[in-house]
């Protein structure tokens, strides 16, 4: 989530002139973003941190989870690692933009370059709003911001804009939920039923 978060950010800056109202938030995020792999980069640091925390009234529960996660990760947050995973990030997430881009061409947007940045620009601004909103997949927020931008930016009636953020909320969020969920049921139904039998001989009684 953590280079999913940075992604977003570096797709967002390549639209960031064309809507002012969201630069505060940007350099923001930006701001917490860097200032938090700094500090996750000092183990010491951190340790310092985690001793203020064990000292407020819920610390002692909450301090050994937090330096487990810590323990999880810091591998993970190595600058070579995370800029790997970072521009893997980027690639995939743009083509998600791509994605709206061509959303926005079946409505009758002309095509052009344009184009193309007020899509990154919505599309990775309104999941960042939805991040940081912290529901479940920004539902409401994401969807919300990104009618506003498209009503704003490029720009699109309420109807046509509300059209393309659900199809492409559709393509992404709402696509993969439903893989997600037919999965799951595949699988209980494949597994469940494995269970079921050894669960029934586990309460049976051993023959003597």
């Amino acid at each position: 989530r953590i280079t999913d978060g940075l992604a977003m950010l570096l797709l967002m800056g390549f639209g960031l002139t064309l809507y002012a109202p969201a630069r505060p938030l940007f350099y923001i995020l930006l701001a917490a973003t860097a200032a938090g792999l700094l500090v996750a980069q000092s183990r010491a640091l951190v340790e310092r941190i985690l001793a203020l925390v064990e000292r407020l009234p819920l610390g002692t529960r909450i301090a050994p989870r937090l330096r487990t996660a810590y323990e999880s990760m810091r591998e993970l947050l190595s600058w070579r690692i995370l800029l790997i995973s970072t521009i893997i990030s980027v690639v995939s997430w743009f083509g998600e933009c791509v994605a709206m881009f061509y959303v926005l061409r079946g409505l009758g947007v002309p095509a052009s370059f344009l184009l193309l940045q007020q899509a990154t620009f919505v599309f990775a601004a309104s999941t960042l709003f939805g991040l940081v909103s912290f529901l479940p997949g920004g539902l409401g927020v994401s969807e919300g911001s990104s009618t506003l931008m498209l009503e704003r930016l490029i720009p699109l009636a309420a109807g046509p804009a509300t059209t393309a953020t659900i199809i492409i909320r559709f393509c992404t969020l709402w696509f993969g939920v439903a893989l997600g969920a037919v999965a799951l049921w595949l699988f209980s139904r494949r597994y469940g039923e494995e269970r079921q039998p050894l669960e029934a001989g586990a309460g049976e009684p051993l023959a003597r």
